[in-house]
C-alpha cells in the first residue's frame, strides 16, 4: 500500500495530513482488486477499515513526535496496541488539524500565559505547553515514568514532543509572538526584547518566569502586601475610595501573603479587618457583634459580608 500509493516509509506516512490520507483511501477504493486487470472489481474498503487507516496515520505521527518506537511484541499485546491506536486516533480526530489561524488572538494577563499555552495548538497539532516544559530531552524528565499515553495523549505530547524538528522552530516563534502580545509596552518587555532577534519563545518564557517567580519578585509582592495592611484604613466613603475598594485591597493583600507562605489564621485576619474599620463609628455595633460571635470572629469572608 505504501509504495504503490506514494508512501515509502512509516515516517513519510506520519507526515501525511488527514486530507491526504482520505485521498489515499479514495484511491485505494478505485484500484482494481486484481493487479494489471482494469476490468476486475474495485477493492472493497469498508468505512471501519478506512477509519483504521486514518487512525494508523495518527498513531505513526504521535510515536514519531514523541520519540517512541513501535515494537512488535507477543500476540497478547496486539489488543493493547490496537487500543492505543484507537485512543490516539480519537484524540486527533477530536482536535482536528490545527494551524496558527485556529488559535485565539487576544491580550491576556501574563499570569494566564500557561493556561493560554495549554489550550493553544501550533504547527503539527502540537500543544504549545511542550515548548515551555522544563526538560528538553524527555529521557531526562522525571515525569517521563508514567509510560506510553499516561495519563493521556495530551500529556504524552507535552512531556515528550521533539524540540529539534521544524515544527519546534515554528512553534517556538509562535510562543514568542504570544508572549510579545502580553508584554509589549509593559515592564516585562525589558526582559523580552533580548530574545526579539531570534524570536526564541522558550528562552523568553524561562527568563520571564525566573524574574516574576523568583525570590526577588516574591519578596516584593510580600513587602507590598504588608505595606497595604499597615497603611490602609476605613473611615468612611470618599469619591474614589468606597468600601468595596477598601475590602478588595485588604483581601488582595491577605491573598498575596497567603500565596507566598505567610499564612494568617481567620481570627487574625478578622482582627485586622475590625482594627482597620474602627474609625467608622457607624460600624461600631457590627464590629462588637463580630468580635463576640464564635463563628464570625474566625471567618474573614463572613465578617466582611456582615459589615
Amino acid at each position: 500500500m505504501y509504495t504503490v500509493h506514494g508512501y515509502d516509509s512509516i515516517r513519510e506516512f506520519a507526515s501525511a495530513t488527514e486530507r491526504e490520507v482520505r485521498d489515499l483511501i479514495s484511491t485505494i477504493r478505485k484500484t482494481p482488486s486484481i493487479a494489471n486487470d482494469a476490468s476486475s472489481p474495485k477493492i472493497v474498503l469498508g468505512q471501519s477499515y478506512a477509519i483504521r487507516i486514518l487512525y494508523l496515520m495518527y498513531y505513526t505521527r504521535l510515536i514519531s513526535k514523541v520519540g517512541r518506537q513501535h515494537t512488535i511484541g507477543p500476540v497478547g499485546q496486539a489488543t493493547s496496541t490496537i487500543d492505543n491506536i484507537r485512543t490516539i486516533g480519537r484524540y486527533f480526530e477530536r482536535i482536528g488539524d490545527h494551524d496558527e489561524s485556529d488559535s485565539p488572538e487576544y491580550r491576556i494577563l501574563l499570569e494566564d500565559i500557561d493556561t493560554w499555552l495549554r489550550r493553544t495548538y501550533g504547527q503539527g497539532n502540537v500543544i504549545l505547553s511542550d515548548i515551555t516544559r522544563e526538560h528538553v530531552d524527555p529521557d531526562t524528565n522525571p515525569e517521563n515514568g508514567p509510560g506510553f499515553l499516561q495519563p493521556d495523549v495530551e500529556n504524552e505530547l507535552i512531556r515528550r514532543t521533539s524540540m529539534i524538528d521544524d515544527d519546534f522552530n515554528e512553534n517556538n516563534k509562535r510562543v514568542w509572538l504570544m508572549l510579545r502580545a502580553v508584554t509589549h509596552k509593559t515592564d516585562a518587555w525589558s526582559i523580552m526584547k533580548g530574545f526579539a532577534r531570534n524570536q526564541n519563545g522558550r528562552q523568553a518564557y524561562i527568563s520571564l518566569t525566573a524574574h516574576f517567580e523568583g525570590r526577588g519578585h516574591i519578596s516584593r509582592i510580600k513587602t507590598d502586601a504588608r505595606n497595604v495592611l499597615e497603611r490602609i484604613f476605613w473611615k468612611g466613603s470618599t469619591r474614589n475610595f468606597t468600601f468595596d475598594v477598601f475590602v478588595s485591597r485588604l483581601q488582595g493583600a491577605c491573598h498575596d501573603l497567603s500565596e507566598y507562605g505567610d499564612n494568617r489564621t481567620g481570627e487574625s485576619k478578622v482582627d485586622t479587618l475590625l482594627t482597620k474599620v474602627a474609625g467608622d463609628t457607624s460600624l461600631s455595633s457590627a464590629c462588637t457583634f463580630i468580635r463576640n460571635d464564635s463563628q464570625l470572629s474566625r471567618d474573614f469572608t463572613a465578617a466582611i459580608q456582615y459589615l
